[in-house]
């Protein structure tokens, strides 16, 4: 049970802190690795997560900002290409669990991201236009295409449609 003087708090941890937390666990990772062909594989992906996670890109935790937030998407699935890089490098000494890891929590993120943007344009409030309301279940699609290619290990592929539903939602936002 709990006591009534206890306080009870929940974390939330939006996309914003799950990719700096990634970033942050691709430095200490970078840190054990000696082989120079692994640690510039990381020393690129880390190179284009830090991109991704410049303070003019974001609205918020949750919200990317509506001109320049493409670019999060975009050096993003640079960050996943060298990482996919090390996973298919059978001389790689880097563990293939941890970077499968990454790029999970990562891809994670990006959908949260396409969501928060489909929720802002379907509750802003307006009366949406029919052009809008098209956009919006063109997003719908997307993010389930991103879901569906992230379940086949298609994460560059996932990444993209993420960015699309994002944008798409945008558009729909400003309609």
């Amino acid at each position: 049970t709990i006591n009534d003087n206890m306080a009870v708090t929940a974390t939330f941890t939006g996309p914003r802190s799950v990719k700096q937390s990634v970033l942050q666990d691709l430095i200490a990772l970078r840190e054990t690795v000696t082989d120079k062909k692994d640690g510039n594989k990381l020393e690129q992906a880390i190179d284009h997560l830090s991109k991704s996670l410049e303070p003019d890109l974001w609205a918020s935790e949750t919200r990317l900002d509506p001109k320049h937030g493409e670019r999060v998407f975009n050096e993003e699935k640079d960050a996943v290409v060298k990482l996919l890089e090390l996973i298919k490098d059978k001389k790689s000494k880097v563990d293939n669990a941890k970077l499968q890891d990454f790029i999970s929590r990562l891809l994670m993120a990006d959908r949260e991201l396409a969501s928060v943007a489909i929720s802002d344009a379907v509750g802003d409030g307006k009366d949406a236009k029919k052009a809008a309301k098209i956009l919006i279940e063109l997003a719908k699609v997307v993010l389930g295409m991103g879901d569906r290619a992230a379940s086949r290990g298609n994460y560059v592929g996932a990444i993209e449609h993420y960015r699309q539903a994002w944008s798409l939602a945008q558009m729909a936002f400003f309609l």
